[in-house]
């Protein structure tokens, strides 16, 4: 988990996304509503909030005869539906929209001049405000009004019941 953006190309919302702050490093993103331009302030780790969950097993057994039983059972899932965030959402460009940054000025279709662009470093935080869209004319990318918010809950309380015959 950690920032991410197009990188390369971009076609019906998005394609190759290049964790540009590094894995599991977020990076903190305003952007000005006037001018449109961005800023990013900060790059750290960015964890999810530890949690806990408690899951409980009952069951009983009736014997029916010698050799015959029926067997009863409950398990409950996160017994006191516990609702913790165990993911943010990570792209910094809109899916709505196409944007991508192009390192060097080359799209990934460039071939061999992209793929040596790509392989070296890059100034990801200027190539935003300098970004590419659907026709390729240069502007700040738009910033995902979802980036960096949770995306992902703890699984709320499930209850499973069993009935089981042996004979």
């Amino acid at each position: 988990m950690g920032s991410y953006l197009d990188v390369g190309y971009s076609y019906n919302g998005g394609a190759f996304p290049v964790y540009v702050a590094g894995r599991g490093k977020w990076a903190d993103i305003t952007q000005d509503l006037t001018t449109g331009n961005i800023t990013v302030n900060s790059v750290s780790a960015r964890r999810t909030p530890w949690f806990s969950q408690s899951d409980f097993n009952v069951s009983h057994n009736y014997k029916v005869s010698e050799s015959k039983v029926i067997r009863l059972s409950a398990t409950f899932s996160n017994l006191f539906n516990q609702r913790a965030v165990t993911a943010y959402y990570s792209q910094i460009d809109t899916a709505n929209y196409s944007h991508f940054i192009a390192p060097g000025g080359v799209p990934f279709y460039f071939g061999g001049e992209a793929y040596s662009a790509y392989e070296h470093a890059y100034d990801w935080k200027t190539l935003i405000n300098t970004s590419c869209n659907g026709a390729c004319s240069p502007g700040p990318i738009t910033v995902n009004s979802q980036y960096g918010k949770p995306y992902l809950h703890q699984l709320s309380r499930n209850i499973r019941l069993g009935l089981r015959f042996t004979f």
